[in-house]
């Protein structure tokens, strides 16, 4: 993502199924799907509207900046959309809670992130805090790039090995 940001693109709808793992072996994941995708630097009218439909991205990895201001979305909104999906694949929940209702706009938007650490999963202490901080409803309390987050997931890892 780091490299589609330093181009001023924000992919705004990643999740696992837009991840590509690139052979076995090799450690590389591809990006797919940059169908929503914009040069956030230019942004202009996009189709956003208040449902959170389709067009607009998949709620269980949507930051609310995505939701209330669609066309505005910047490279901090990715880095939820990245540490929404390390938190699915890591627990195989997602980090909302959407039981109090059945539109998912409204857990994202009543700020209904529930902590890594409390999905019953054991995680070392400083992975749980990158994925938090990552998930941030706040995108001023997230990490503001994909290199910022990368370098902090990586030091998290290298400190629980």
């Amino acid at each position: 993502m780091e490299y589609a940001h330093l181009r001023n693109i924000v992919h705004r709808d990643l999740k696992p199924g837009n991840l590509l793992i690139a052979g076995p072996g090799k450690g590389s994941v591809k990006i797919a799907d940059f169908g929503l995708a914009k040069n956030f630097a230019l942004a202009g009218m996009s189709g956003m509207t208040a449902s959170g439909d389709e067009g607009s991205g998949t709620p269980q990895f949507m930051p609310k900046e995505q939701l209330t201001d669609f066309r505005s979305t910047k490279p901090v909104s990715d880095v939820f959309g990245l540490g929404a999906t390390l938190y699915n694949m890591l627990t195989g929940k997602f980090v909302y809670d959407f039981s109090a209702s059945a539109d998912p706009c409204v857990a994202i938007l009543h700020d209904r992130v529930v902590p890594v650490g409390q999905r019953g999963v054991s995680l070392p202490a400083p992975l749980s805090e990158v994925v938090d901080k990552a998930t941030a409803p706040d995108f001023r309390d997230r990490y503001q790039s994909a290199r910022e987050f990368s370098r902090a997931l990586l030091g998290a890892l290298n400190a629980a090995a």
